[in-house]
């Protein structure tokens, strides 16, 4: 059976020793832990849309030697639970630009999915009282201990090896499918309230408040799609652009839709590897001629 939550993870009486830990929740311990105390030039945040698409190796070649880390993570992460780990990633570290990326394929609201994870994290990382007085960081050495004792220090299972997958990779995971063949019409239901109001705008504030809050520029780069734009957007796109009216310091190159061909995509949200370091490679030029010419 899976753990409950990702908190009792790290707790020093943790009741749920027997059960398995997934393997998304090791790798958001991992990139949080990873990433601490380190002065980092670019860190984006978001689902595994960037996760796969984001290769900081491309990226860089374009950044006049400042680095780029890839801090996307996988779902069931929610909304809310991608702006706790920027808020956690900005607190922890020396950060220029946060590269905002999830996908606008988001869980709609009234869903599980779409709240995900993010109350665990907001009181793992960020709760005075839990961060402080109630975690410990057992989970990191569970594996070690049990390897240690029942198979003479190998990972036997691949769990530690494979929740580090993207520390070599500086976050970036290479992901290889196809077969998807979606080109109809984009609807980001995700990003609409139960009544159908955008909500987009209300979630982009949040973030651009908290990059304020620490003197980090805000970049927007929605994650890649195959579908194209229609009359089922145009309410998301007037909510994206009275965003960008009211902070126009905010860098939104792809605006609402980042299109890329539908031979990109192994399946809804993901591209595979080769297409990732043409993405990245696309990516890296625009942050280096719109953002690091212009500052």
């Amino acid at each position: 059976k899976e753990a409950n939550s990702l908190e009792n993870s790290f707790k020093l009486l943790n009741l749920e020793y027997s059960k398995s830990v997934p393997i998304e929740k090791f790798i958001i311990m991992n990139k949080i832990n990873y990433l601490q105390g380190k002065t980092v030039g670019f860190v984006s945040v978001g689902d595994s849309s960037g996760l796969v698409s984001l290769n900081p190796k491309i990226i860089e070649k374009h950044l006049d030697g400042m680095r780029f880390y890839n801090g996307n993570v996988q779902q069931p992460v929610g909304v809310a639970g991608y702006r706790y780990i920027a808020e956690i990633f900005l607190k922890n570290n020396s950060i220029k630009y946060l590269v905002y990326s999830p996908s606008p394929h988001q869980w709609q609201i009234g869903t599980s999915e779409r709240i995900g994870w993010s109350p665990i994290i907001y009181r793992t990382y960020l709760s005075f009282f839990n961060s402080n007085f109630l975690s410990f960081p057992s989970t990191m050495y569970r594996f070690s201990i049990t390897n240690l004792i029942y198979y003479f220090g190998e990972d036997k299972m691949k769990i530690i090896e494979k929740s580090l997958w993207s520390k070599n990779n500086h976050g970036f995971i290479a992901v290889d499918s196809k077969g998807h063949k979606d080109v109809g019409e984009c609807n980001f239901k995700g990003w609409h309230d139960k009544s159908g109001k955008p909500i987009l705008r209300q979630e982009l504030q949040k973030v651009k408040e908290l990059t304020d809050q620490f003197g980090v520029k805000l970049i927007v780069i929605l994650g890649p799609v195959s579908c194209k734009p229609g009359k089922k957007l145009k309410p998301l796109m007037e909510d994206l652009a009275k965003f960008q009216k009211n902070n126009p310091d905010v860098f939104v190159p792809m605006g609402l839709v980042n299109y890329l061909d539908v031979k990109h995509f192994g399946d809804l949200v993901h591209i595979n590897s080769k297409s990732a370091d043409y993405y990245s490679d696309i990516i890296g030029q625009l942050l280096k001629n719109k953002v690091l010419k212009t500052k």
